[in-house]
């Protein structure tokens, strides 16, 4: 927004309102802002330097630009400009998502088909839930089976900027696979869990494995040596995933510190066979048992939402 100061009080504006709709600005829109090829702005910039040169008379052809009469800012209490783009314009523009229009039988035929398919998705729930029912386990403690590490402090975003490279460094972020950023170097090669400790998901698990290094925000667990071959890291990382942000700490922004793991976090269950050693067989069973509950979830979710996004009309 571009505002200059009135020489005289009782002047009144007679030239109209640039106005662009930037959806790209150069940069990621997270907090590490990192820099991108998409800028709006540039093309932004360049149509506002042509429009301060003939502000009477500038045409535009560019979908994102826009001159607004300025009495049209004078009798609206906002002055939120996306109001002057049409539904299909933001859509076209991708920044408003086009909805289906449906009958309200049709709309009636979704709900039956979604009641059909949750009910089959509760069968495979309801096989699993006696898969585990019929199991032997027995409990351990995080600390009894996995060494934890921490991430390093010194790696900021000043840091990786200085050391730019192609080796993941993971934080506390939950999306984009939790990567900060790719620096030079590496501090870890190995197949592991990592958490966030804390932001948006404090205790959300992430199974890794290969070259790594990790901020301060994000901590690492590796099976112990006398575990290696008798415990399965999807299985731990299915439970953990679970378990983990039940224990973060703190009013407002949580965290799940090393140690929350080491003194408040309970036991776990790990399947066992009829002498009552580990059960790897059964624990990648599993493994691939959660993966099947978190299909049913994330099925369920989209077709809610793919419900949710429709029109329906009475006729």
């Amino acid at each position: 927004m571009c505002i200059e100061k009135k020489h005289n009080i009782s002047d009144s504006q007679k030239f109209p309102v640039f106005t662009y709709l930037a959806s790209s600005i150069g940069e990621s829109l997270d907090v590490n802002r990192f820099e991108i090829e998409d800028n709006d702005l540039e093309k932004a910039k360049t149509l506002y330097n042509q429009f301060k040169g003939s502000k009477g008379s500038f045409m535009v052809d560019d979908p994102r630009c826009k001159i607004i009469d300025y009495d049209n800012f004078k009798s609206n209490k906002y002055w939120t400009v996306e109001q002057f783009w049409s539904d299909e314009e933001l859509t076209n523009l991708g920044i408003k998502e086009e909805k289906d229009v449906i009958t309200i039988s049709e709309y009636g035929d979704c709900l039956r088909k979604l009641v059909e398919e949750i009910r089959i998705l509760e069968e495979d729930a309801r096989k699993i839930e006696d898969d585990i029912e019929n199991t032997d386990f027995v409990e351990k403690s995080i600390t009894e089976i996995m060494k934890i590490d921490m991430g390093d402090p010194n790696y900021t975003q000043p840091y990786i900027n200085e050391n730019r490279g192609t080796y993941p460094v993971y934080s506390a972020k939950t999306v984009d696979d939790g990567i900060f950023g790719y620096m030079s170097h590496y501090d870890w090669d190995t197949e592991c869990l990592t958490w966030s400790v804390d932001g948006s998901y404090p205790g959300m698990v992430f199974h890794r494995s290969g070259k790594f290094s990790m901020t301060t925000h994000c901590g690492m667990l590796r099976i112990k040596d006398d575990y290696e071959d008798l415990l399965d890291y999807g299985y731990l990382y299915n439970v953990l995933n679970n378990v983990f942000p039940n224990f973060a700490k703190g009013n407002g922004n949580k965290r799940l510190k090393k140690a929350h793991i080491e003194n408040d976090v309970e036991p776990i269950k790990i399947p066992i066979d009829k002498e009552g050693n580990f059960d790897l067989e059964k624990q990648k069973e599993f493994a691939l048992k959660y993966e099947i509950i978190r299909r049913i979830k994330d099925t369920i979710a989209v077709k809610l939402e793919s419900i949710s996004k429709l029109n329906v009309v009475i006729q």
